[in-house]
């Protein structure tokens, strides 16, 4: 059975908020600088769509984005944000199912891989890798343990995270897999990083430049 976050999807935003504050939409906020006119995005994994409403506002029209989530539940609520006069496309599937002929100029994906076992998550970033154009921006934010600071309670954190959702969700992933070394192996140019909630939560901006 696939991982469905809908009994959660109503509290999602309360406990995320509860436990990080603002901490885990800093740094995608911070990413939106890169947007322009005319660019095509790819949000995968997108849960509640409050990045949504910061596109908005730095981008109220003039562009289009697919956004793409497994939970009908979290669909449902992404659909109540402000848009602006911006295209979006809500697409309700699996990313191992998720077809399409489109490429696109931006993909984001926050707290998406952690979701997955490695062999997975290694799976999902070559399909979208594939997705994404020459020179495309790629918004990745996640948790990390590369710093030994702190590591102790961090990875408590994560147990009990982890704990719950997949008590809640079925996710079948009890390990974060450090997805910069992924990125580090490919085609990719780190173009900014930042570091968030003591250092628990990293915001990496990558280029994709092919040989």
């Amino acid at each position: 059975m696939k991982a469905n976050y809908d009994k959660i999807a109503p509290i999602y935003d309360m406990l995320s908020k509860l436990v990080f504050n603002r901490s885990q939409l800093l740094g995608q906020i911070e990413q939106l600088k890169n947007l322009s006119d005319n660019q095509h995005i790819l949000i995968c994994g997108g849960g509640s769509g409050k990045i949504l409403d910061e596109i908005s506002i730095r981008m109220p029209r003039g562009i289009q984005i697919l956004y793409l989530d497994s939970s009908q539940k979290m669909i449902e609520i992404a659909e109540t944000r402000n848009r602006g006069s911006n295209i979006i496309e809500f697409v309700c599937q699996d990313i191992l199912d998720f077809e399409t002929d489109k490429s696109f100029d931006i993909i984001i994906t926050s707290f998406f891989f952690d979701n997955f076992p490695e062999n997975k998550a290694i799976c999902v970033f070559t399909k979208l890798d594939n997705l994404l154009v020459n020179n495309g921006l790629w918004f990745q934010n996640d948790f990390t343990l590369s710093s030994n600071k702190g590591i102790w309670w961090k990875s408590i954190m994560l147990k009990i995270m982890y704990l719950f959702f997949n008590l809640t969700s079925n996710l079948g992933n009890y390990k974060l897999v450090e997805m910069e070394s992924v990125f580090d192996a490919h085609s990719y140019v780190l173009i900014e990083k930042n570091l968030y909630f003591k250092n628990f939560i990293v915001s990496l901006t990558y280029r994709k430049v092919l040989q």
